[in-house]
């Protein structure tokens, strides 16, 4: 009978040592030194191989967390994206409120009309604002009168108003007498304002008869006109017993909006004048709109000058 021996032989304990490191038991056994780890890796290329990816799979197998966390990260990474992804206008802000859309047929806040479409000129601008179709001028409302409603020669008293429009220039015409120079005479020219989209374009519209003194000779007259597409919104000048002086200062017509819609406001100021004698006390009466006309008293000179103005309102 044969005694099974108690050693271990050198190719046993290779062969143990690789199916043990292939189990991952070898490491932590106090049964193998590290000579006899190295040479159970050394002894077969094979059993290293297996060791080694047996470790490989080990690695694996112990970062499984880590490859759970890989997918995790992956996960995120699609919620990310869909979170950022382009959302529809018409969907609720992060607020709870939807966004207005100009050209919808629905007023939103913000807006002061929707007329369906986002064209300019039709009432309704492309930002949803009121845009007004037509401008208005209102009544004349005389200013202080400057010089006197008396005095000097017959009393002839004159209103004059551009009709339907405003005034847009004025002939000054003094007295010939290098020592007095009062006004003599006064002529008013007209402009027909109109509103072209947001911008009030003035045409000419002709000139009011000249009205001259009875006793005064003319002297050198002075056109007094404002640029293109201005109206007069202030007359200025000097006057004592008589109108001594006259001037004029003229601005384009200008269209703010408001929560309600558009007024209109001067824009630029540009003043011409005075022309006349260097006598008299200043004045300047500038309108709540422009100037539509004047009250005119003749006498030996201009006696007395009263500006009339007209609001300006847009619908």
């Amino acid at each position: 009978m044969l005694r099974r021996s108690s050693a271990t032989s050198p190719r046993h304990t290779s062969l143990l040592a690789a199916t043990l490191l292939a189990h991952g038991c070898l490491v932590d056994n106090p049964n193998f030194s590290d000579d006899e780890a190295t040479t159970a890796s050394g002894t077969s290329s094979s059993a290293s191989t297996t060791a080694t990816g047996a470790t490989t799979a080990s690695g694996a197998t112990a970062g499984e967390s880590s490859g759970a966390g890989t997918s995790t990260d992956s996960t995120d990474s699609t919620d990310s994206t869909d979170s950022t992804a382009p959302t529809d206008p018409t969907e609720a802000s992060s607020t709870g409120s939807i966004e207005p859309i100009c050209g919808d047929r629905v007023i939103d806040e913000g807006e002061l009309c929707d007329d369906g479409n986002t064209d300019n000129g039709d009432g309704c601008t492309q930002d949803c604002l009121f845009t007004p179709t037509q401008l208005l001028i209102g009544p004349p409302e005389v200013q202080p009168l400057r010089g006197s409603d008396g005095g000097y020669g017959g009393p002839y008293k004159t209103t004059d108003d551009c009709p339907g429009g405003l005034v847009r220039g004025v002939r000054v015409v003094p007295d010939y007498t290098p020592e007095q120079r009062w006004v003599a005479g006064i002529k008013i020219y007209c402009g027909a304002p109109q509103l072209v989209g947001l911008t009030v374009t003035v045409t000419d519209a002709g000139a009011l008869p000249y009205r001259k003194a009875d006793y005064a000779d003319d002297g050198a007259a002075m056109d007094l006109i404002c640029p293109q597409d201005q109206v007069v919104v202030t007359a200025s000048g000097s006057a004592g017993s008589v109108l001594d002086n006259l001037g004029i200062t003229c601005a384009p017509l200008l269209l703010a909006p408001t929560p309600q819609g558009y007024q209109i406001v001067p824009g630029p100021l540009t003043p011409f004048g005075p022309h006349g004698s260097a006598n008299g006390q200043t004045f300047a009466d500038p309108c709540a709109g422009a100037m539509s006309g004047a009250y005119i008293h003749l006498g030996s000179w201009v006696n007395g000058y009263a500006t009339r103005c007209s609001t300006l309102t847009v619908q």
